[in-house]
Parts: C-alpha cells; sequence; structure tokens
C-alpha cells in the first residue's frame, strides 16, 4: 500500500457498503503497519485508534494493544479532563454517539496514566538537544513556563499551597504534550507553501515557533491559570488558525492602506474584536543556502490590556475592509 493517506481518504463519505470496504482496507494496513512498527502520520494513528475503538471483530484488539495509539489515548484524555475544571463534580466521555459519567474507579485510573505521562514527558521538556524542531522550541519554552510558575509561586509552606501548585506544573507539562501533537499534525496536514503569504509587499511566513507561541500562550485559559494573558475565545480554530489568519491579513494587505514600514505590529478587528499581531524578521537556515532573513508572525492575541486600546484609538483610524472586518491604520 502507499506510504501515507491524505486527510480525504482517511474521511468516511457514506455509510455505503463499498466505503465500508474501502476504510477497512485502509485500517487493516494502518494495523498491519503499526504491528511492525512502521512509521504512521498522528492522522493516521488517529484513524487507526478510532477504528480500533469501534471494530466488532474481536482479533483486531483494542488502542492499548498498539503503541501507535498513544497519542490518539493521551489526546482524548487530556480532553476529557483538562478542557474543563479539573475540580468538576463529573467528567464525561463519548460512547457509541452518547456521552455517560466516568465513574469514580476509570476516573482514578486515567489520572494514574495521564500521572505517567506527565513524568515521561517532562524528562523530554528537560532536555535541550532534540533533533525535532518542535519539540526543540516546545521545550524551550515550557522550561521558561515551568520556571516562571515556580518563581511565582514563591515559598510553599501549607499542603494546600504544594498540591496546588503541583496541580498547576503538571498542566503546564501535560499541555505542552497536547500543544506538541497539535503543532506537530498542523504541519503534517498541511502542504508548506500555506505557511507562506504575501503581505505589504513582503514575504511573511507562519512557522512551528509561530504555532507554538500562539496556540501554547493564548489559548486553554482554564489549564493556563494566568490573567495577564489573553485568551482566543471564538473565531480562531487553533488547528486552522494559520489559514484565517493568512486569509485575513491578506484582504488587509490588499486595500493598500498599510505602509510597508508598519508591518511588524498591525492590529485588526474581526466580529467585534480588536486583534494584535507581531511579525519580526528571524533568521532561517535553508539547505543548500545558508542563513537568510525572512518576517515571521510571533505572535497574535486579543487586545484587552485598555492602554494599548487607548493607543489604538489616539494614534489610528480605524478603516473598514469588509463588513466584519476592520484595520487599524497609523495616523
Amino acid at each position: 500500500m502507499k506510504k501515507h493517506y491524505d486527510i480525504e481518504e482517511l474521511t468516511l463519505k457514506n455509510d455505503s457498503d463499498s466505503e465500508q470496504i474501502r476504510t477497512r482496507k485502509i485500517f487493516e494496513d494502518l494495523k498491519d503497519k503499526a504491528e511492525k512498527d512502521k512509521p504512521l502520520l498522528e492522522r493516521e494513528k488517529d484513524f487507526l485508534c478510532l477504528g480500533l475503538k469501534l471494530t466488532t471483530i474481536e482479533l483486531d484488539g483494542k488502542p492499548g494493544d498498539y503503541k501507535a495509539c498513544d497519542n490518539s489515548t493521551f489526546k482524548h484524555l487530556y480532553l476529557v479532563y483538562f478542557s474543563s475544571n479539573l475540580g468538576a463534580e463529573k467528567f464525561y466521555k463519548p460512547h457509541k454517539g452518547q456521552l455517560y459519567v466516568v465513574p469514580h474507579n476509570e476516573r482514578l485510573k486515567d489520572f494514574k496514566y495521564l500521572q505517567r505521562v506527565c513524568d515521561k514527558w517532562i524528562k523530554e521538556i528537560e532536555k535541550t538537544n532534540h533533533s525535532d524542531q518542535i519539540l526543540q522550541s516546545l521545550a524551550s519554552e515550557t522550561r521558561e513556563e515551568l520556571k516562571n510558575h515556580k518563581k511565582k509561586s514563591g515559598k510553599l509552606y501549607f499542603r494546600k499551597q504544594k498540591e496546588d501548585y503541583a496541580m498547576q506544573r503538571e498542566k503546564h507539562i501535560l499541555h505542552s504534550k497536547f500543544i506538541y501533537l497539535l503543532v506537530k499534525q498542523v504541519i503534517e496536514n498541511t502542504n508548506p507553501a500555506e505557511f507562506e503569504f504575501d503581505f505589504l509587499g513582503e514575504t511573511v511566513e507562519i512557522d512551528a515557533n509561530s504555532l507554538i507561541h500562539i496556540i501554547n500562550r493564548h489559548y486553554a485559559a482554564q489549564v493556563k491559570n494566568n490573567p495577564q494573558k489573553t485568551y482566543h475565545i471564538e473565531d480562531f480554530e487553533p488547528e486552522k488558525i494559520h489559514r484565517r489568519l493568512k486569509e485575513l491579513l491578506s484582504k488587509i494587505s490588499l486595500k493598500g492602506i498599510i505602509k510597508s514600514s508598519d508591518i511588524g505590529k498591525i492590529a485588526f478587528i474581526y466580529n467585534g474584536v480588536t486583534y494584535r499581531v507581531w511579525i519580526n524578521k528571524r533568521k532561517k537556515q535553508i539547505k543548500g543556502v545558508g542563513q537568510i532573513e525572512v518576517w515571521r508572525i510571533d505572535t497574535f492575541y486579543p487586545i484587552e490590556e485598555q492602554t494599548e486600546l487607548d493607543d489604538l484609538n489616539n494614534n489610528y483610524d480605524l478603516m473598514d475592509i469588509e463588513p466584519n472586518l476592520k484595520a487599524f491604520v497609523k495616523k
């Protein structure tokens, strides 16, 4: 069979017999590769793991029988327990199209599993020489985050303080693994050309560093527990943020209302929310060429800080781009 399957091939189009046969062949091929420890893309692992959950054939096995399903299992449990307040009285899991309340014993088993993942992942975070550039960048950011968390926590005298500190630390660690898998899958699923676009006459990149910085710092308010940061709530799904940002900035650029000298600091209003984009020149190593300078999106977030909003209101004109999109232009 082929080396890797694209997203279209891994999508069930209907419930016809021919479609069941087609997807079963893909499932069996991926299962065979998993049994032989052959490399699979994250989307292929998710497809395999879902198939193992749904299969009625006992010989197929279960997700826990395959190492290739480890990431899918982690992502599922992470979303069950960390997409809401960990102190919630009830947690819910999907099963055959319905949600059920997770029993106490199952919850304890899941927490022990997540603790093992946390203990293993922190060892990866502590390494400083990863060949995987996504992991290298994320590990550096997570180490800094854990350092700041420790510094902010100060001296811990009481048991409750120590428990809260440990819980928040584990949240940071598990969140970084979730971000790693998310960014890895976004890059695997995207044509490299989609990460570049023309903006104000310059080629601008959204790379792994951009995605890590934006998603890690400005999503998941429940996990981050940092009131000094602003968080994306709607309109910008983390898996599609590069496409949406490219689309909006390209529309602003085509209007020709912002000077190229103002490329580094862009603000706009989309669907009633004010956003800031920081774009900076960074050095990039190109194989066979050497080191070059590129414009890269460093971060992107909703503006809530009053001083920033006052600066925009006092020193910029607001120009219509589309009915739901307006750009700030320096006076």
